[in-house]
């Protein structure tokens, strides 16, 4: 049996709110984005009988216009003349209108894909007007919060890195337009270097936090997310890794010589979050962490140097949560130490190499609460978060 294809929306580059809608049946999008759309939203404020679940659509868009705005006071209304949409905010209103282009556009967009149901929504060059953090908070929205299947137009390698998406590569040619999906890194770089974006111009995030490896990659954005769960990966911040040997290679200054590679050059606003490797309290760090350190921590840059008070960053877990998160994945290992400073963290009976991004993962599903007093862990996140926040206004 032919399987039964999904109803069409179309969201055209031209968007602009506008009147009733001439669309029947219950539709309520048309070519013409943004028509109706006013309707649609007081449709989903204020449900019939029969339709009460549309106040948590309803509810999702305010969630998503708080997101952008950064206000967890910010909230849609249509007045009972459906003659505009306003924003609260802070006691005051205002018309949608009068938020600038970028959010106007980006809550015109959100709403359009809320209100289209199980549908196959043709988007066209949604990035138009959008800041690329609007653009990632758009298509996570997209992804989480709606139930359609998005086909989107784009010259914007920020909506080309979600990892959730299918990439095809459309153009023209003498034989006519050619279509080939973008299945490798390659291929996607490909597509990059045609839309005119060089390697720097990807790696202008908000924020960088160097790691050494993906395990601290995992226990750090898992902490970030107890301390600031507001603060979202791909965002606010991305995290990087270095290379534990690559890291006497690295500099955060400007040199003049090409000895290092410079990590302020890809962006201005970096961390770095480097194990200590002592033994004892009495030991010391190696030089190329103490240059590390005199680096970062310069006062006319932004950013700074953590160095793990304790030997690794495992040492920072609760020894309760690493010997769990361990028989979870070696169930006939057991940990030797005591939960010690400067003990190996992962040294176990009998001795094995030990899957340490298995780990961290089981770790994070079991470290369910805010404890974070162990050594120098909450006095560092809170460093790292009001740095973000710093990085991001």
């Amino acid at each position: 049996m032919p399987r039964e294809l999904p109803q069409v929306e179309v969201v055209e580059a031209f968007r602009e709110i506008r009147g009733p809608s001439t669309a029947v049946d219950g539709a309520v999008m048309s070519a013409r984005s943004g028509d109706g759309l006013v309707q649609g939203l007081q449709r989903l404020q204020n449900p019939t009988v029969d339709r009460q679940a549309d106040k948590q659509r309803f509810e999702a868009i305010n969630w998503f216009l708080q997101t952008v705005l950064e206000d967890r006071s910010a909230r849609l209304e249509v007045p009972h003349d459906a003659a505009m949409i306003l924003v609260h905010r802070g006691g005051i209103a205002l018309p949608l209108e009068h938020l600038g282009t970028g959010v106007h556009q980006v809550v015109i967009l959100a709403a359009a894909a809320t209100l289209a149901e199980g549908r196959l929504v043709c988007m066209e060059e949604p990035e138009i007007h959008l800041h690329p953090l609007l653009q990632r908070k758009l298509v996570r929205y997209l992804h989480e919060e709606t139930d359609n299947q998005y086909l989107i137009a784009t010259h914007s390698a920020h909506l080309l890195d979600f990892d959730r998406a299918t990439i095809f590569h459309v153009r023209g040619s003498e034989q006519g337009t050619q279509v080939r999906r973008a299945g490798t890194p390659q291929q996607l770089a490909d597509i990059c270097a045609d839309l005119g974006y060089r390697p720097s111009d990807l790696l202008q995030t908000n924020a960088v936090i160097w790691v050494e490896g993906p395990s601290d990659r995992i226990y750090l954005r898992h902490w970030i997310g107890l301390v600031a769960p507001e603060l979202v990966e791909g965002i606010h911040y991305s995290i990087m890794f270095y290379g534990g040997r690559l890291l006497k290679h690295l500099t955060a200054d400007d040199p003049a010589v090409d000895d290092f590679i410079s990590l302020r050059r890809l962006n201005r606003h970096i961390c770095i979050l480097i194990d200590s490797d002592k033994r004892g309290p009495h030991a010391s760090i190696n030089n190329t962490k103490k240059r590390m350190r005199e680096e970062f921590d310069r006062p006319e840059h932004p950013g700074f140097a953590w160095i793990t008070s304790c030997r690794t960053i495992e040492n920072y877990v609760p020894r309760r949560i690493l010997a769990a998160a361990l028989q979870q994945v070696h169930p006939n290992l057991k940990l030797v130490d005591d939960g010690g400073k400067w003990k190996e963290p992962l040294a176990t009976n009998p001795q094995r190499d030990v899957d340490k991004v298995g780990i961290a993962h089981a770790a994070c599903e079991l470290w369910t609460d805010d404890s974070l007093d162990h050594w120098d862990l909450d006095q560092q996140l809170r460093r790292v978060v009001e740095f973000i926040l710093a990085a991001n206004n």
